[in-house]
C-alpha cells in the first residue's frame, strides 16, 4: 500500500538513542548521525534550523528542546504546515507528551525570541546604513576620481632611461 505518509520514529535503547525516519512505500532510513530528522511540507526549513543551529546530540535537553520547537515554529512559514503537532520528549527515565498548555508556553517565548531577532537586525542594518553613509563620504566624488585618475603631467621624464623621451599623458593624441 502507499499512503503518502512520513513517520519520524525515535528511542532509546541500551546502546543509546536511535531515529529512524519512515517513508512511503515503507522505507526506513537512520538519522543517527545528523541526529535529528524532520518531514512534512516545511521539512527544508526546519532541517535549516538545525544546520544553522549546529545541532549535536550532546546537547541539554532544554537547548536540543527550545531547537527543535524553534525548528517546528519557523517551518510553519512553509504553505501546509500548521500549528498543530505532537511533541514528545523522550528521556532515560521516560517519556512525556506536551501538553498544549507547554506548547502554549514555548510558542509565547519564541514570539518574544522573533521580537528580539527582529530589533537585533533592525540595529544591524542601521549599523550598516552609518558605515555605508561614513564610506561614502570618506570616497572621493566622481569630479575629483576622474582627476586623480588622469595620468601624470607631461613634465614627468618617462621611465625608460634609454629613449630619454618624455612620456606622453595617458588618453593625450599624438
Amino acid at each position: 500500500y502507499h499512503i503518502g505518509s512520513t513517520a519520524i520514529i525515535a528511542g532509546i535503547d541500551p546502546s543509546g538513542g536511535n531515529i529512524y525516519k519512515i517513508t512511503d512505500p515503507g522505507v526506513a532510513m537512520c538519522f543517527n548521525t545528523p541526529f535529528f530528522a524532520c518531514a512534512g511540507a516545511g521539512e527544508a526549513l526546519a532541517t535549516t534550523q538545525f544546520m544553522v543551529g549546529k545541532y549535536d546530540k550532546t546537547w541539554p535537553l532544554e537547548r536540543a528542546l527550545w531547537l527543535t520547537f524553534t525548528a517546528k515554529a519557523r517551518a510553519e512559514m512553509a504553505g501546509g504546515v500548521g500549528k498543530q503537532t505532537d511533541l514528545v520528549i523522550i528521556a532515560a527515565g521516560g517519556s512525556h507528551v506536551a501538553t498544549e498548555e507547554e506548547k502554549n508556553v514555548l510558542y509565547k517565548l519564541f514570539a518574544r525570541a522573533s521580537e528580539k531577532e527582529v530589533a537585533a537586525s533592525r540595529e544591524a542594518e542601521a549599523a550598516v546604513h552609518e558605515y555605508m553613509l561614513a564610506a561614502a563620504a570618506k570616497e572621493p566624488s566622481v569630479e575629483n576620481k576622474e582627476a586623480s585618475q588622469q595620468a601624470p603631467p607631461a613634465e614627468y621624464p618617462a621611465k625608460d632611461k634609454q629613449t630619454k623621451k618624455k612620456a606622453k599623458p595617458r588618453g593625450a593624441r599624438p
